[in-house]
């Protein structure tokens, strides 16, 4: 977005103390998973949680933008490994391969997303898009057998060992050319699952809380850049 690569990095190195902060600090958790986010955001039923309805773990971001949905939509429509990047710290995410290179404009061959499409997060790994609401944002769905690799139809029974993960963008027009972005993630698993410290509050829940709230900073700076 604009940034030269020795900023990517000294953000990323921002990004990357925070992360451990949060992962020593175990009791910040409760403060992490509603960054921004209002009693009422927190406690709305969204789609997400239909489609994971017993979460243990995940959580409810959001930022105001000053801008009107019409202009913050374009920049969630192109989130994706594959299209304009996440907003987030791009130089920690190359580290892993995630071949990302965030944008600081809008890519007309980016700006349909249709229930069916994959948002990938890594060159080998994505998430299902379920619902998209033109304008509004999406829901990502993803539930996999965990001891045959496999996805699982959302509608069928659940496996032995599964991890069902979903994760919403979803933009709320307020009064004026105000808006708020919300981002909600939920993951279940069954007890005993073996990947639980890395997928639990322990490891993933506070670097995904750090990369998601960078995220929504990120699309607030390019929709009120763009106004």
């Amino acid at each position: 977005m604009g940034e030269s690569q020795f900023q990517k990095v000294l953000d990323g190195i921002g990004g990357a103390a925070l992360m451990g902060v949060h992962i020593l600090l175990p009791f910040l958790h409760e403060w992490r998973v509603r960054w921004g986010a209002s009693d009422d955001e927190i406690q709305r039923a969204w789609l997400v949680d239909d489609l994971v309805q017993h979460s243990r773990g995940g959580f409810t971001h959001a930022i105001t933008i000053h801008a009107p949905a019409s202009r913050i939509y374009p920049w969630i429509a192109q989130i994706g490994q594959d299209k304009g990047g996440f907003y987030s710290y791009e130089f920690l995410e190359n580290l892993v391969g995630c071949n990302i290179h965030n944008t600081d404009h809008l890519l007309a061959e980016s700006q349909v997303v249709n229930p069916g499409d994959v948002l990938w997060l890594h060159p080998q790994a994505g998430v299902p898009i379920e619902q998209v609401e033109t304008g509004r944002g999406f829901v990502m769905h993803g539930l996999l057998n965990t001891s045959t690799g496999e996805p699982v139809p959302s509608n069928g029974p659940l496996p032995a060992s599964f991890i069902n993960v979903s994760w919403l963008f979803y933009v709320c027009d307020m009064e004026g050319d105000i808006s708020r972005f919300i981002s909600r993630w939920r993951v279940d698993y069954p007890p005993g699952f073996k990947n639980e410290i890395m997928f639990g509050r322990w490891f993933l829940e506070p670097v995904a809380n750090v990369m998601d709230f960078k995220m929504l900073k990120g699309v607030r700076q390019c929709a009120e850049s763009a106004g």
